[in-house]
Order: structure tokens, then C-alpha cells, then sequence
């Protein structure tokens, strides 16, 4: 009996190793997918709850009219401010034992961040479900799957460290975000959005890579579930986001 039970140990160990995961890790990086999977779930109950109560207008567009959501600009900028502080609340907040508890502030900070961002993506995708583009929707959520999972497989089974990506991809973004406070208050360029979304889903796909590393490399030798999951929970939402844009820019073209 205590045979097959240290057989069974080296076998999963062994298949681990296979995957390029350390052996040690392989509950960890469970858990951190485990309770990706249910904010993720939980963000999309969230947009469904806030496009069932949000109030809309009727448009008049080039197909007719069409009813889209009505929702203060300054609710945005709310929610964008809750879903920065809860990350950020969630991101510092130090997990528990070895054995694998989680702080509660971390789960309160990865809670609300899920909620708000999810809240905040209802207008967005109530003004193209409004417009007729649902499949646009859909096209842009199968598509981050895809990518997610096929960027995920690549990292979890080569077990290749990416950490290395981090500076360029920190600045990448900071030059993103400059440009496009550049074109919004200066330039003004029609054709901007598109290689915008473009350029930022690339840099989101880089980000899934050093993330989905540091969960091996980083989160999991420190036991950090929470922040591990609101990095790639963010990943997620961002690269959705910019294919959203991208696909409804080229639709609208």
C-alpha cells in the first residue's frame, strides 16, 4: 500500500515535470486557473446584472433605429477607479500559510475588482448588442479564449521563464497609454483606434506570456494566489477589450 502511494507520488510528479510545471507547484497553479475560472464567471455575471438595470435611449444609425444603454460618463470613471483600487488592494494583500489559505483582504480586493470591471464593460458591449453587433461580441471573447489558452499552454508546458519580457513590456504600455492621451486631446486621428487596438491586443499577448511565467517562476514560490489570478484576470480583460475595438473598428470600416 505505502508502495503505490509513493508510486502515485513520482508518477504525478513525473507528469508535471512533463508539463513543465515543478511538482511542488501543480496544486498552486490549480488553484490560481480554479479561481480564475470563477472570476471570470463572476465578471460576466456582473455585466449581465448591469445590462438588466441600466437604463437606455433609442438612437437613430445608419440601419434604423436602436436601442443602446444610457450610462453616465462619470459612472465609468467610477467603476474604472473601484476596479484600479480593488486590484490594487488585491495585488499587495499577502496570502496566507504554505498550505495554501488566502488572505480574506485579498479575496475582498479580487472580489470588487471583478465586480466593477464587470460592471464597466456592460455599456461597451449593451452600445454593440444595441448596434447589432453581437457577433462581433462573440468573435471577440472566442478569440481571447483561444489566445489565452494556446499563450497559457505554450508557458505551462515548456515551462519557459518569460520574466524577462517585464521592462519592455512596462514600457510598451506606458508608450501606448501616452499615445493615446496624444491623439484624444491633440491629433485626433480617425484611423488611430485601429492600430491602438491592434498594437495594445500584441502587447496583452506578451503580458499573458510574463504573467502566465510568473505564476510558475514568481506567485507560486510565494504562495501568492490572489495576485496571480488578478494578473491574469486583467490579462484577460484588456486583450478582450482591444479585440473588441479592434473587430468593431474593421466591421464599422
Amino acid at each position: 500500500m505505502y508502495g503505490n502511494a509513493q508510486a502515485r507520488t513520482r508518477m504525478g510528479a513525473l507528469e508535471a515535470l512533463d508539463r513543465g510545471i515543478p511538482a511542488e507547484l501543480t496544486t498552486f497553479v490549480q488553484k490560481t486557473y480554479g479561481l480564475l475560472a470563477f472570476s471570470l464567471v463572476l465578471g460576466a455575471a456582473a455585466c449581465y446584472g448591469m445590462l438588466q438595470v441600466m437604463p437606455t435611449v433609442e438612437v437613430l444609425t445608419r440601419r434604423g433605429p436602436a436601442t443602446i444603454p444610457h450610462f453616465p460618463q462619470w459612472g465609468l470613471f467610477l467603476l474604472w477607479g473601484a476596479t484600479l483600487g480593488f486590484s490594487l488592494l488585491g495585488s499587495f494583500a499577502k496570502s496566507g500559510a504554505r498550505q495554501g489559505e488566502v488572505s480574506v483582504l485579498g479575496l475582498v480586493g479580487l472580489i470588487g475588482m471583478v465586480l466593477a470591471s464587470g460592471a464597466m464593460l456592460a455599456p461597451t458591449i449593451g452600445i454593440y448588442v444595441g448596434l447589432g453587433m453581437a457577433s462581433t461580441v462573440a468573435a471577440a471573447a472566442v478569440i481571447t479564449a483561444v489566445t489565452f489558452s494556446a499563450l497559457t499552454a505554450l508557458v505551462l508546458l515548456t515551462g519557459k521563464n518569460f520574466g524577462f519580457m517585464g521592462k519592455f513590456l512596462f514600457m510598451g504600455l506606458v508608450a501606448l497609454l501616452v499615445a493615446g492621451l496624444v491623439n484624444a486631446f491633440f491629433v485626433h486621428s480617425a484611423g488611430f483606434n485601429v492600430w491602438y487596438s491592434a498594437i495594445g491586443a500584441i502587447l496583452f499577448c506578451g503580458f499573458i506570456l510574463f504573467d502566465t511565467s510568473s505564476v510558475v517562476h514568481f506567485y507560486g514560490p510565494q504562495n501568492l494566489v490572489v495576485p496571480a489570478v488578478i494578473a491574469l484576470y486583467l490579462d484577460i480583460f484588456n486583450l478582450f477589450v482591444l479585440l473588441l475595438s479592434l473587430l468593431g473598428s474593421r466591421r464599422n470600416a
